[in-house]
């Protein structure tokens, strides 16, 4: 299982203080088993039970309602038609994308507010 990111936990607590309706998309692999039950257990483990009732898991997170998506990947598949405004989570294998707002678990009090109706 995967650590958290530095600062994640505590960013995200605070995230889902500010804002009410927070909840956690992620795309299964391919071959879901095992990485739908994993990505549940690592909720879990990191966040608490009560978190794993507020998971999508989903290959086209364009079918999300939502208005902002925070993702990693700026080059999400179907992105044209979401509903949702990207903010790309900084890291170090997206530094090429354009265009798009930003955040870090350390900006995201400075980046959401301007891309939040």
């Amino acid at each position: 299982m995967l650590p958290p990111i530095a600062g994640a936990i505590e960013g995200f607590r605070q995230l889902a203080a500010t804002y009410p309706d927070v909840w956690i998309c992620s795309s299964p692999l391919r071959e879901w088993n095992p990485c739908v039950p994993e990505k549940y257990a690592w909720v879990e483990e990191h966040l608490g039970n009560d978190w794993t009732q507020r998971v999508i898991l989903i290959r086209d997170k364009s079918l999300v309602q939502a208005d902002v998506l925070i993702d990693d990947l700026p080059d999400l598949p179907f992105m044209d038609r979401a509903v949702w405004r990207l903010v790309l989570h900084d890291r170090p294998y997206n530094q090429d994308a354009p265009g798009v707002a930003r955040m870090t678990w350390a900006t995201w009090k400075d980046v959401l507010p301007s891309v939040i109706p």
